[in-house]
């Protein structure tokens, strides 16, 4: 009976062991698997971060695993970086490559607006936006501004209430007042020189070879040194100069408009030496019929002077000053002036643009049911515009019709300011008191690390920005197996989850699980990466330290 106890005893004891040792098993299992599994997700995580740390978006220029990069590089590549005048370059022609902004919902369409006036008053804006160095300048009723092109923050502001459109040359800017005074500021908004005119100024500056040459309500066109303000040259017109100049080949052509007295107002297109101001030629610029002479500024094509006045647009040898040729719209009038692209121009008029055929001298209206004060630009093979009525067109150049257009925004207020496009978006100032910077994503510094681009779309709320970078990255660097997502912590306030709702103790920028499991979210991992500093040239958009979290699980 022992004996059969004591087997008994020691099968007990035996199943007992193997019981408790699959037991042991089991617990060592699953207390030692996750721990493999989390050393593996943290090491993914890890990784990934440091190569969206060292990667810059330039690197990303042809490679097929990054083509919306590759969209934003293209843009930047094919873009104008500056926009240092009215109308751009010194002969007015605003036909340029530039890629133009195409995003179809309507809220990525507005980039930035801007205030450039008192808060809660519509300051009329006639001044056209520049574009320098990552700068905008813009002039209004209310004073003129400096804002960063890609954030929209006011850099500084001057109090010299302006109609002109500014230039920029050599880190100073030129403009005129409507109190007769003519300004060229230091690129703080400090003024530098000045000097009074008999009347005010309308008429934006250019400036080439030293010389800044400006257009003055009194008759005349001044010539200044460009460093010191020295007087070069005057020279005096028939009327009011409230177009602007334009250079060609030596030679300055400025359109003036006398005011009516006691009959029609009588129009003047000069040419006259650059250097020493002497005319060398001039042209009355008078309809066979009784017209409203407006003050478009002439345009130079092909060593042709074009300008569109009253009923007639004209087409005047740049050289001898004589009418090559000449068409007729009837009624209607010519307002704003001319852009050219190979053998059409294309001007604003009573009720939309004009395209006049310039080789078979023919005109056709292009009804957008409102007045076109804006002078259009091409921007690759569209036509961007700004109306009286308030609205922001893009047309294909072939195809201008307000039920065919590529894309429009309603600001609601009259448009003079003619737009501006670079760098893939377009700005223009309005009669409410405001700058719109309109456009897509787009890279303004191609050397920032992937992980400080998204922090700095992140940072001006271009969250989409930010997550579009994200996904393309993370998708190319985590194989698909695992889940994660991509989070950057927010500073005194609520983030986003992964399903766009507020009250997230981070912004959930991209993942590719939203739905984990408890389980999985056991496992999570991450790695963290720590912004400073996000600057774009001479421009800081963060100086405090941005924590960016990448997690993963199974």
């Amino acid at each position: 009976m022992r004996a059969t106890k004591g087997f008994i005893f020691t099968a007990d004891a035996i199943i007992a062991f193997y019981l408790i040792t699959i037991l042991l098993s089991i617990l060592l299992l699953i207390s030692y698997t996750p721990k493999v599994y989390v050393q593996q997700y943290q090491s993914i995580a890890k990784d990934t971060l440091v190569f969206l740390e060292s990667m810059k978006l330039k690197d990303a220029y042809n490679n097929s695993f990054y083509p919306y990069s590759n969209q934003l590089l293209l843009i930047k590549n094919n873009s104008e970086t500056s926009w240092p005048m009215f109308r751009r370059t010194l002969q007015h022609n605003a036909s340029i490559a530039s890629v133009y902004p195409n995003a179809t919902n309507s809220t990525d369409r507005l980039w930035w607006s801007a205030k450039i006036g008192p808060v809660g008053i519509d300051t009329p804006v006639y001044s056209s936006p520049t574009l320098y160095k990552g700068k905008i300048v813009i002039a209004s009723r209310n004073g003129t501004y400096s804002f960063d092109e890609n954030t929209g923050v006011k850099l500084w502001y001057y109090p010299l209430s302006a109609d002109s459109s500014p230039a920029v040359h050599d880190g100073k800017i030129f403009l005129g007042s409507v109190g007769n005074e003519f300004y060229a500021l230091d690129e703080l908004g400090n003024v530098a020189w000045n000097f009074s005119a008999g009347n005010r100024f309308v008429s934006s500056p250019i400036v080439s070879n030293g010389k800044v040459i400006i257009g003055s309500m009194d008759a005349t066109l001044y010539a200044r040194d460009e460093s010191s303000g020295a007087s070069l040259w005057n020279f005096t017109t028939v009327g009011n100069i409230s177009s602007s100049p334009v250079l060609y080949n030596g030679r300055i052509y400025i359109f003036s408009v006398s005011p009516p007295s006691g009959g029609p107002s009588r129009g003047v297109l000069y040419s006259l030496d650059e250097q020493s101001g002497s005319q060398l030629w001039s042209y009355d610029v008078k309809d066979p019929v009784s017209s409203t002479p407006m003050d478009p500024s002439p345009v130079i094509s092909g060593g042709v002077v074009y300008i569109g006045n009253g009923n007639y647009f004209y087409a005047i040898n740049a050289t001898n000053g004589t009418q090559i040729w000449n068409v007729s719209i009837g009624s209607l009038n010519f307002t704003s002036t001319p852009v050219f692209d190979a053998n059409f121009a294309y001007a604003g008029y009573t009720n939309g643009i004009m395209t006049i055929n310039l080789t078979g001298h023919t005109a056709q209206p292009n009804s957008l049911s409102s007045t076109v004060y804006s002078s259009p630009i091409i921007s690759n093979d569209t036509i961007v515009v700004g109306t009286y009525g308030g609205d922001v067109y893009i047309f294909k150049k072939d195809t201008i019709n307000i039920n065919s257009l590529l894309w429009h925004y309603k600001i609601g207020k009259p448009i003079y300011s003619s737009p501006a496009v670079v760098n893939g978006r377009v700005y223009v100032g309005a009669n409410d008191g405001m700058l719109y910077a309109f456009g897509n994503c787009s890279i303004w510094d191609e050397n920032l690390s992937v992980l400080d681009t998204i922090a700095a779309f992140w940072i001006i709320d271009k969250r989409g920005c930010a997550q579009a970078l994200a996904k393309e990255y993370l998708q190319s660097a985590i194989p698909r197996k695992y889940g994660y997502e991509l989070v950057v912590k927010r500073q005194n306030t609520t983030g986003f989850d992964c399903n766009g709702n507020a009250g997230a103790p981070a912004d959930s920028l991209y993942t590719n699980d939203c739905n984990q499991t408890k389980y999985q979210r056991l496992l999570i991992q991450d790695s963290r990466y720590i912004s400073g500093v996000v600057r774009s040239g001479t421009m800081t958009y963060y100086d405090q330290p941005i924590q960016i979290e990448l997690r993963v699980w199974g």
